[in-house]
């Protein structure tokens, strides 16, 4: 067997939050929510997204009839620089899926 190299893929943080959330919304207050699906384990590079961010962030874990889905909250005002498409997405909700 050869030794084979390993190549390295980046991923952008901004587009994790666009593409692999399942819906996206906001509070009002100024909280975002994004909501995905526990079972497709998109969920480990949202937070690896937004650890990678420094973004302040909390999840809760529900059930539905589909499964368990996550929701994640942070402030919105946390990734306006860092993700400015996903923040244009989530103030004016074009993206929500």
């Amino acid at each position: 067997m050869k030794n084979k190299t390993r190549k390295m893929i980046e991923i952008d943080p901004e587009w994790v939050l666009m593409i692999l959330t399942d819906s996206w919304l906001t509070d009002g207050d100024g909280l975002a929510i994004i909501t995905v699906d526990e079972s497709n384990y998109s969920w480990v590079l949202i937070e690896l997204a937004l650890n990678s961010l420094n973004i302040e962030w909390d999840a809760n874990l529900f059930s539905t009839i589909k499964g368990v889905e996550i929701d994640y909250f942070f402030e919105i005002e946390d990734i306006k620089d860092l993700c400015p498409a996903f923040y244009e997405g989530l103030i004016t909700d074009k993206n929500y899926v």
